[in-house]
């Protein structure tokens, strides 16, 4: 299902024998989209560290419940390879991590985690993109950070990022809410992530190709109401419209 990324934040994050936190946040690969990382807030219990899941070792989740099982006990979890509070996600760590809970490295399988059968296949990536050993991943970014984000439209500024919609199901994320405080009357509406041509952490700015009017009369996006993939499509169907007009 499509579902947006705040009432997710804030989850309990139950492993195979009792509480290990909340959910705090997703990092995402700004090339497909894909939901790469969970952040868990683990209180005073693992302080000073960044704790991350990847969402191979995430269960079925209760959303009625608000908690997010994993497939993992609370000792693999402190014993998983250690990220200080902060500190960028190098490629040795993350094949540190796969390698201590034996998944196989997102980056080399068929699936968006490698692991083709149980996710959603999609292209694997591009060798030239992958980070160094050592260094964080450029492309790796914070949910929580982007929203919020300035939005620049082709013929002007429209307002910010709103919110993001993943589907729960490939752990992606599918559409971005623009919030359009510079057109009045100002609603929320939906565009694919397709849409989105550049993210400026910089400048804190998300540029896109759509016009004014183009987001003026998209999909209209309501908190609370469940997005449906009617919603998906005709959003996608803007982009499929605009590359006609190009």
């Amino acid at each position: 299902m499509l579902r947006a990324i705040g009432p997710i934040t804030g989850c309990e994050l139950l492993a195979q024998d009792g509480l290990i936190g909340r959910c705090r946040d997703f990092l995402f690969d700004d090339h497909d989209w894909s939901i790469r990382w969970m952040v868990a807030d683990t209180g005073k219990w693992l302080a000073g560290r960044q704790v991350l899941v990847a969402p191979a070792a995430l269960g079925t989740p209760d959303w009625r419940g608000r908690k997010l099982p994993l497939r993992l006990t609370r000792e693999q979890v402190e014993q998983s390879p250690p990220l200080a509070a902060d500190a960028p996600v190098s490629r040795r760590w993350e094949r540190a991590w796969f390698g201590h809970f034996g998944f196989p490295h997102y980056w080399e399988g068929l699936g968006a985690w490698g692991i083709g059968a149980q996710l959603e296949p999609e292209a694997r990536h591009e060798p030239g993109l992958e980070p160094s050993a050592d260094e964080g991943d450029p492309h790796l970014r914070s949910c929580q950070e982007l929203i919020g984000y300035h939005v620049e439209a082709s013929d002007g500024p429209i307002g910010h990022v709103d919110e993001l919609i993943v589907d729960d199901g490939a752990w992606r994320i599918a559409l971005v809410v623009l919030r359009t405080r510079n057109l009045l009357p100002g609603p929320r509406v939906l565009a694919a992530v397709g849409a989105i041509a550049a993210i400026d952490a910089a400048q804190r700015l998300v540029t896109t190709p759509l016009g004014r009017d183009d987001i003026r009369d998209s999909v209209a996006y309501s908190p609370g109401r469940p997005v449906t993939t009617d919603a998906l499509e005709q959003a996608r169907g803007q982009l499929g419209r605009l590359s006609a007009r190009a």
